[in-house]
């Protein structure tokens, strides 16, 4: 259960709900070193760039 609301989208019964949020405290939070090194996009085909985020999707900016 999510119980701080920074961490995914208000409402993730989908799974293209749970992506990260601005304010999210997972974003570049993972240990770069337990990622493969040929693993370079997240479930959802999202560009994994620098520093991971914590979780399956990489928190993408919108405009």
């Amino acid at each position: 259960m999510i119980t701080d609301h920074r961490l995914a989208s208000q409402r993730p019964a989908r799974p293209e709900n749970f992506n990260l949020t601005s304010g999210s405290p997972c974003v570049d939070k993972g240990e770069l070193e337990l990622v493969s090194s040929d693993l370079s996009i997240d479930h959802f085909e999202n560009n994994i760039e620098g520093l991971p985020d914590i979780g399956a999707i990489e928190y993408q900016i919108t405009n």
